[in-house]
This record gives structure tokens, C-alpha cells and sequence, in this order.
């Protein structure tokens, strides 16, 4: 890849886990109060897998009210932000492009949901963009755990079905479309109902209480 004077950017989108609700799939099957729980410790376990010298880690969170809160309990951010009240989509735009404001070799979006994506990962998956446009990290449940690209292509990113399994397929679809070559890892887990939370804690990447 050329030389960027600025190092790759991991956009981390997090929201402040003891308000409102989170994991609603999983908290159907253990309660609302032990999803949060959950859904903290593997908050956390993202975040610090994702920090690396070569990396900065921006933090885009929601709600806005919560800011001292999320700076404190993600620390170290190099650059944290509200959400704007937007759609998903939107919102990874916009983080995605403050995060291009200034020359990288690439910029990534991850959720918090996949403890198999950490810094090692983004940086050997980076790697396909030395003859990709995109890469993605598609999850066991059709959606996606990484997108990372040299340059913000928002088409891939508006009027999607979020949150279905037809994410990934869809992502696919409008690459092809753009012309944009996208290559992609191997598929990896997020945390979403009871059998993701027992099998990634089997396969040694979230402990047990």
C-alpha cells in the first residue's frame, strides 16, 4: 500500500449498555438485566482487542447524553463522537467520514458484537486491500462484523435491510453494482441470541462467569 501520514482508522459503533435495550434477542432467553451484562463485558472485550500502535480506535456512541460516560467507559479513544439521529447506514457514513478527513491507507467500521474481530484481525484482513476496493468480514447469521475500504463508499451503506440475514448479500450486490472489487475473511460469529453467547464462550473467545 503507498505511505498515508495518518494510520488506518477502526470505527467502533457502541452504545451506553445500562440504557435502553440492548441484546434484545438474547435478553428473550436470559433477561434483560443479564443481557446487559453481557452485552458490557463484550463491549469491553472489542474495544480493548481492537487497540494496536499501527490503529487508531474512534468511538462513535449513542446516546449523546451519555458522552462523559462512554469516554470513561471506553477510555483512549482518538476520537469520540455522538451518533446523529440517523439510520445505521447514516450514521457509519458519517463516522466513517470524519474518519477520512485526513489521508489513511484505509478506514474500517466494526459493531461490538464479534470478539473474533481485534486489532490482528483488521490487520492481516487489511491486507486483501492491496487488490480489493472492500473487504468484508461476513457473519454466521448473513450480516457482517467488519467493512473496511480505502475510501468511504456510502452506497453501500443507504436503503439496506439492517439487522436481517440479507446485510452481507445486499453488501455484495452494491459492490458488484459500483464496480468496486470486494474481498472477503472468513466468516466469523457475533453475539446475538443464547447459542452464539455458549458457542464463542466453548470456542475460548468470551469467558464464562
Amino acid at each position: 500500500m503507498t505511505f498515508s501520514p495518518h494510520p488506518p482508522a477502526i470505527v467502533v459503533m457502541a452504545r451506553w449498555w445500562a440504557e435502553g435495550a440492548v441484546k434484545t434477542r438474547l435478553a428473550a432467553s436470559i433477561g434483560q438485566e443479564a443481557a446487559r451484562e453481557v452485552y458490557r463485558k463484550l463491549v469491553e472485550k472489542v474495544w480493548a482487542g481492537l487497540s494496536h500502535p499501527e490503529l487508531e480506535r474512534h468511538l462513535h456512541f449513542t446516546p449523546a447524553q451519555q458522552a462523559e460516560a462512554m469516554r470513561q467507559w471506553l477510555p483512549q479513544a482518538d476520537l469520540a463522537a455522538a451518533q446523529p439521529d440517523e439510520d445505521l447506514g447514516q450514521r457509519m457514513v458519517v463516522a466513517l467520514q470524519a474518519a477520512a478527513e485526513v489521508e489513511r491507507p484505509w478506514i474500517a467500521v466494526v459493531g461490538t458484537d464479534a470478539p473474533q474481530v481485534t486489532a490482528e484481525f483488521v490487520l492481516e484482513s487489511a491486507q486483501q486491500l492491496n487488490h480489493a476496493d472492500v473487504v468484508m468480514a461476513p457473519t454466521l447469521d448473513g450480516g457482517y462484523a467488519l467493512l473496511m475500504m480505502k475510501a468511504v463508499h456510502g452506497q453501500l451503506f443507504r436503503n439496506m435491510t439492517w439487522s436481517t440475514n440479507q446485510v452481507a448479500a445486499q453488501t455484495r450486490e452494491r459492490a458488484t453494482a459500483a464496480g468496486l472489487v470486494l474481498a472477503e475473511t472468513k466468516q466469523v460469529r457475533d453475539l446475538d441470541e443464547l447459542a452464539d453467547l455458549e458457542a464463542l464462550q466453548q470456542q475460548g473467545y468470551f469467558a464464562k462467569d
